[in-house]
């Protein structure tokens, strides 16, 4: 399969966003993205755009995955959706794999000076199974559990990188 990771658009961060709130995987109430404040939207448009890669797989574009530095939490967070045409179809492990090995051998060198965190930290809604066994499937471990700010329970997963 070939995967490759491109920018992110502020076009795309609405597309996935309305995707992700239509999806069914959250219960939450979550607004349109045009309902949100201005100020709430540009600072989800800066967010995704800075540490968020579009997913492409051979030609298409199937979803997002970011890799973003909290310092102010001791946390390097890994995130990712696959939009929901493509879920289902096995896509998710491999591709973030790939996104994995990119940014331990391209990325997280330069970062490390910086913030020398030697985990990744990623979380899962309790109910979100596929996005469970991704997860274990791509070495996380499961440490604990989190409450997720709209009161929906989370799963903290963690993966050591190597030194």
């Amino acid at each position: 399969m070939k995967i490759a990771f491109r920018p992110m658009t502020p076009e795309m961060v609405e597309y996935a966003y309305e995707d992700y709130r239509s999806s069914g995987l959250k219960d939450s109430p979550v607004l349109a993205f045009s309902q949100l404040p201005e100020a709430d939207r540009q600072l989800e448009i800066e967010r995704a755009t800075l540490y968020r890669k579009l997913i492409v797989v051979a030609t298409e574009v199937v979803g997002w995955i970011g890799v973003r530095p909290r310092p102010e939490l001791g946390q390097i967070h890994v995130g990712f959706a696959l939009f929901s045409k493509f879920r289902g179809k096995g896509l998710m492990k491999p591709i973030l794999t790939k996104r994995i090995e990119v940014f331990a051998k391209e990325e997280y060198e330069t970062l490390r000076r910086e913030f020398p965190i030697p985990e990744l930290y990623a979380t899962a809604e309790k109910g979100n199974i596929p996005s469970i066994r991704t997860l274990e499937g791509c070495g996380f471990l499961k440490t604990e559990l989190e409450p997720f700010p709209k009161g929906f329970d989370g799963i903290v997963f963690r993966l050591r990188l190597s030194e």
